[in-house]
């Protein structure tokens, strides 16, 4: 059992479940381009929301979104070497709609009500806008109240298993999907939002 406060061990190991840098980093290799660039956009979005939340999901969010980065930026140096190969795949160009559908997903699956309803949550009122309950998430078996919900950003964090985020972070955790868009999709199935085709 470790004596250390919580933010000398987020310094020591910031990464989830105090999983190594190096475990991490393969873990990102894993995530296709198009999601990687979505999950950055989404990333810098939730670090803008967690900009005044007290504690460490700042530092946490930050750290996630630098390592995003650099993976893009290595594949994109990558990408380049291999120019004059023809078979070299297309980079994928940007989703112009992508901060219309996470807002329409945040809009209408509030953090407090996601919780709540889909993950069944006891919440417990510990401030204005603010709840506490025990953590939901997968591999963690919380005794007492560590996970905290802020209405005011729309995020939440778990001060026992150092995880946290927006609902789409959340949805991933869950229910183990690690593709941006497919936790985008499920959700939006979930609060009924249709998408138009385009043909």
């Amino acid at each position: 059992m470790s004596t250390l406060p919580d933010d000398e061990l987020l310094r020591e190991n910031p990464y989830p479940f105090f999983a190594i840098e190096r475990d991490y980093e393969r873990a990102l290799q894993t995530i296709p381009i198009a999601d990687l660039r979505a999950e950055i956009e989404a990333a810098q979005w939730l670090a803008m929301d967690v900009a005044d939340v007290p504690g460490d999901s700042r530092a946490v969010a930050e750290l996630q979104l630098e390592a995003l980065i650099v993976e893009l930026e290595r594949r994109k140096r990558l990408w380049t070497i291999r120019e004059a190969d023809p078979l070299r795949p297309a980079w994928p160009r940007r989703d112009p709609e992508l901060k219309a559908r996470v807002e329409a997903v945040k809009a209408a699956w509030p953090i407090a009500r996601f919780c709540r309803e889909l993950l069944a949550m006891q919440l417990h009122q510990s401030g204005r806008n603010r709840w506490t309950g025990r953590c939901p998430l997968p591999g963690h078996d919380d005794c007492s109240p560590s996970f905290v919900v802020y209405g005011e950003s729309d995020t939440c964090w778990c001060y026992g298993c150092q995880r946290g985020g927006d609902v789409l972070t959340l949805t991933g955790y869950v229910l183990g999907l690690e593709r941006f868009y497919d936790r985008l999709e499920r959700l939006e199935r979930e609060a009924g939002i249709v998408k138009e085709n385009v043909a």
